[in-house]
C-alpha cells in the first residue's frame, strides 16, 4: 500500500503497520533476506530491520560466491519496486540480456533447437537475465544501511520464545539450542562504525525465516509435521526432517570464463545437453562480468 502524505518539514508519516513492525528481524541474508529487508524498508516504510547472517564479513562480501541466478521480468519488474530504475540498470549491467535457448536433444542425431526468448520478454521491455548468485546478493546488500546486515549470527538459531513480560517489549526473542537468549550486535557487521558495546538480546515484534532449505522454522510451521505448535527445535538435524529428495543431484558453479563464438556459442544464449536416457543434463550459459554457468544434473540412482 502507498505510503502515508508527507508531514510538515518534508518528512513522511509512518504507516502505523510499519510502525508496529519497526525491529523486524529476518534470519538469513542470502538474495531472499535481503530483499525483504529493502522491501520492509522501501514499500512498507519499516525503518529499524536487522538482517542475521550466519557467515563472516569477509564472506558476506564475496560477490563471486554461489553461482547463478536467472531472472525472468517479473523477477525484475520486483527488483525495480524496492530499489528503483537504479537497481534494474545494475543488474541489466552485471549480469547478460538473454537472446535465446539452445538445447540438443538425445536422440540421435540430436538437432539442435534454439529458442527466442525476446519472445518472453513483458510489454515493458524487461528482459530475462542471467547473472551470478553473488553479484545480486551483492546489489541488495548495497540498498540497506550500514549496519544493518549483522554477520556471524543465526547460525544457532534453534527457535523463539514469547517476549513481552514487565521486563520486556512485547514480540518474540530469537533463541539458541540451549535455550539462551540470541544476543545481537555481537558479531562482525557489515558497519565499520558498530562495536559490541551495542549488544543486546534482540525482541522483535517480526521474525522472518529466509534461512535456506535447512531451516530452523520451516519445521516448525509446517503443520503437518512433528513440528507444528512448537516454538523451538531440539535438534540441529531436525531441520533436515521432511525434506523429499527427487534423486537428481547437482553441482552448479560460475566460472572466469566466455562461451566463445570460435568454439560454436552464439552471444546471449544458454545452452543445454542430455543424455539419451536422462541420466545426465549438463547447461552453461553466460553470465555477465566475463563469467559463464554451469550446471550438471545427475540422477542419483547412477552414483
Amino acid at each position: 500500500p502507498p505510503r502515508a502524505g508527507p508531514r510538515a518539514g518534508g518528512k513522511r508519516a509512518q504507516p502505523p503497520a510499519a510502525a508496529a513492525a519497526e525491529g523486524t528481524v529476518i534470519v538469513g541474508g542470502g538474495i531472499a533476506g535481503l530483499a525483504a529487508a529493502a522491501a520492509l524498508r522501501n514499500i512498507a516504510g519499516v525503518r529499524n530491520v536487522r538482517v542475521l547472517e550466519k557467515f563472516d564479513e569477509r564472506s558476506f562480501a564475496n560477490d563471486r560466491t554461489g553461482a547463478g541466478a536467472q531472472l525472468g521480468p517479473n523477477g525484475l519488474r520486483a527488483l525495480r519496486a524496492i530499489g528503483g530504475d537504479e537497481l534494474l540498470q545494475k543488474v541489466l549491467a552485471s549480469g547478460t540480456i538473454l537472446r535465446g535457448n539452445a538445447v540438443r536433444l538425445p536422440t540421435p542425431p540430436g538437432p539442435m533447437i534454439i529458442s527466442d526468448t525476446t519472445a518472453e520478454d513483458d510489454h515493458a521491455g524487461l528482459p530475462q537475465v542471467l547473472m551470478r548468485w553473488g553479484a545480486l546478493r551483492s546489489l541488495l546488500a548495497d540498498l540497506l544501511p550500514e549496519g544493518c546486515v549483522e554477520c556471524g549470527v543465526g547460525e544457532d538459531v534453534a527457535g523463539y520464545r514469547p517476549s513481552g513480560n514487565k521486563e520486556e517489549e512485547e514480540g518474540v526473542t530469537l533463541i539458541d539450542w540451549e535455550g539462551n537468549d540470541i544476543v545481537v550486535g555481537s558479531g562482525s557487521s557489515s558497519s565499520s562504525s558498530s562495536s559490541s558495546s551495542s549488544a543486546a538480546v534482540a525482541v522483535a515484534p517480526l521474525v522472518v525465516a529466509a534461512d535456506g532449505i535447512y531451516s530452523t522454522f520451516r519445521p516448525l510451521v509446517d503443520s503437518s509435521g512433528s513440528g507444528g505448535g512448537r516454538t523451538a527445535l531440539s535438534r540441529v538435524d531436525e531441520r533436515r526432517e521432511g525434506i523429499k529428495y527427487n534423486r537428481r543431484i547437482n553441482i552448479k558453479a560460475a566460472v572466469e570464463s566466455e562461451l566463445g563464438a570460435d568454439e560454436g556459442f552464439e552471444q546471449g544464449h544458454t545452452y543445454s545437453f542430455f543424455a539419451p536416457d536422462g541420466s545426465v543434463a549438463c547447461f552453461a550459459g553466460p553470465a555477465g562480468g566475463g563469467g559463464t554457468y554451469w550446471g550438471v544434473f545427475l540422477l542419483g540412482k547412477i552414483l
